[in-house]
């Protein structure tokens, strides 16, 4: 089981005995950033990102004695380090242990032997697989590393030299047993990867405790964690009114180009519909309506709005309905009592504006980790006087505002960025979820023509990644706003009176200016600091960034394309 040992900070992290496997633990550092806003940063292009290197390596399994330990939030194909191999039967019967990550973990989906899926479906209860190329070939057993976790009665019957402490405690792993042959494995063991649903958090606006691919509570939770490589920041440090409304925002719903597939089959028995295309568009959690040439299956209504559960990814993609979007993370999906009749249509009408799914790794800087989970809420955290605040990239209207008689130094105005920090295009990757192969690929370009003629017709591009974006819509909505930002270009400098004490880094401020013409124009904080002002007395020196409503303008119409990769990565 997992144990922390010793005073250097390194833990184990895997199995006792032969198989132990040592995990660099790297400690929680002190983040320098009291009163300025940490938020990812966009680079130049590019020929090859370190994010795209890492997202590719992190689904090939690890032959090493020591790795980082790791979390999962959200969803994301992942393999792991070899844990323990042995062979038995003259050679016959290859069993290997895959260490996944630190547990316990929501569920583990869809295994890849190489570049094949596995299904669930195709999982018999003994572990078996009972359908495709490797039917009666290879055993997979799946283990959510819970801290009650007992040893695999399969692996340990079969290895005379393990026993019952051969647990795994806290710690996601998949056993795999393959029965070898040559025609079946020609390039020999596969290697094993799998889509994991991460870590259970608490949503501290219910005080419910489950699956969530929330991006808030997927950062909230990462800075309370102690153990694997987060910062144990306490509760009571947490803004708690600014995280629900972050919360908040990342669960309102955005608007999409509407996506469709037509149903092939109801089963009333589990409620599951199973859909006509093999190229699934659709992410547990999308907002559909369902719409019939005839009438709908009993439990459903016309222009109401469900949310997708996803059963089965790709090849016969499967799928249930739930009344929230809550129940859909939770898979408690609705009871079908018939079938219907005529042409069911499931659309697409929506998506959650932020969601994340990815990986934090102890040996990764915390701010690293937090500039990842950031990257897919276009966000910014901040620390001071209220405790830590995220704030997802959201508009809001000034709720504050400075004028000349709280100023006690003229406004220093800058109008325009640098010319080589100036860019009207943005390119990227992305992680797609598991109706693809989870490997990172490009977004389509976002690139108004307004800006690049603004700018001579000339295109200047910058490379925003997102490692733990895994919609496409989302991907193209983040880099538009990312873009829109950038192009509010004016800067302020100014100190204030003791008012600057209403305000924070992230916050959205009013600055009225009668010589300038400004009444209420909206700035966001972007650093604060209290200190001596020019008389003598304390006051507070802001640096302001121009910001608008316009920032999170979105069309699906003008704005959005159609992108959806296939099983292996290809656009479908």
């Amino acid at each position: 089981s997992a144990a922390l040992v010793g005073a250097t900070g390194t833990a184990v992290l895997g199995f006792t005995g032969a198989a132990a496997v040592g995990i660099t633990f790297v400690g929680s550092l002190a983040l320098s950033m009291i009163g300025q806003a940490l938020q990812p940063k966009a680079k130049k292009p590019t020929p090859a990102t370190p994010f795209a290197t890492e997202a590719e390596s992190s689904t090939a399994m690890i032959r090493q004695a020591v790795m980082p330990r790791r979390r999962v939030y959200g969803e994301v194909r992942i393999s792991g380090v070899l844990t323990f191999y042995e062979a038995t039967n003259g050679n016959q019967n290859h069993h290997y242990v895959v260490t996944l990550c630190d547990g316990p973990v929501a569920g583990i989906g869809t295994v890849w032997l190489d570049d094949q899926p596995i299904y669930d479906d195709q999982i018999g209860a003994d572990g078996w697989v009972t359908d495709g190329d490797f039917t009666d070939k290879v055993r997979i057993k799946k283990h959510l590393g819970s801290l009650s976790q007992a040893a695999d009665a399969d692996l340990i019957g079969a290895i005379a030299r393990l026993d019952s402490t051969f647990r795994g405690q806290g710690i996601a792993y998949i056993y795999i047993e393959v029965d070898w042959d040559r025609d079946t494995f020609p390039n020999g063991l596969p290697d094993v990867s799998a889509w994991v649903r991460g870590q259970e958090v608490t949503d501290p606006r219910t005080a419910a405790v489950g699956w969530t691919d929330n991006a808030e509570l997927g950062l909230r939770h990462y800075l309370m964690d102690p153990i694997t490589c987060g910062l144990g920041v306490m509760p009571a440090d947490l803004d708690a009114t600014v995280w629900d409304a972050g919360a908040n925002t990342c669960d309102e719903i955005a608007d999409v180009l509407q996506v469709d597939h037509d149903v092939a089959s109801v089963d009333v028995d589990t409620g599951r519909f199973t859909l006509e295309d093999e190229v699934l568009r659709f992410a547990t959690g999308d907002q559909v309506e369902v719409s019939s040439t005839g009438t709908l299956p009993a439990g459903l209504s016309a222009a109401t709005d469900y949310f997708v559960i996803i059963d089965r990814e790709a090849k016969v993609p499967r799928l249930a309905l739930a009344d929230s979007l809550a129940n859909a993370r939770a898979r408690v999906s609705l009871d079908i009592t018939d079938a219907g009749s005529g042409v069911l249509t499931i659309s697409k009408t929506g998506e959650p504006r932020y969601t994340a799914g990815g990986m934090v790794s102890a040996d990764k800087a915390p701010h690293e980790n937090i500039e990842d989970i950031l990257s897919a809420m276009g966000g910014s955290l901040t620390t001071g006087g209220s405790g830590w605040r995220a704030g997802p990239g959201h508009y809001t209207a000034p709720t504050v505002t400075f004028d000349e008689d709280d100023m006690v130094t003229p406004l220093k105005v800058s109008t325009r960025h640098p010319r080589r920090e100036r860019f009207n295009s943005v390119i990227g990757k992305y992680v797609p979820g598991a109706q693809s192969d989870g490997q990172p690929v490009s977004y389509p370009v976002v690139e108004p023509l307004t800006y690049k003629t603004a700018d001579g017709g000339t295109r200047v591009q910058t490379t925003l990644d997102l490692p733990f974006t895994n919609r496409p819509a989302t991907a193209q909505r983040l880099a538009r706003r990312h873009l829109e930002a950038h192009r509010r270009e004016r800067t302020i400098e100014v100190t204030v009176n003791l008012r600057g004490l209403l305000v924070q880094p992230g916050d959205v401020v009013g600055i009225s200016n009668a010589r300038r013409g400004w009444t209420a124009k909206p700035f966001r904080v972007v650093v604060w600091r209290l200190g001596p002002g020019p008389d003598g007395g304390m006051a507070v020196g802001l640096t302001l960034r121009e910001t608008h409503a316009d920032v999170d303008a979105w069309n699906p119409a003008n704005d959005e394309t159609l992108f959806q990769p296939g099983p292996r990565g290809v656009a479908g």
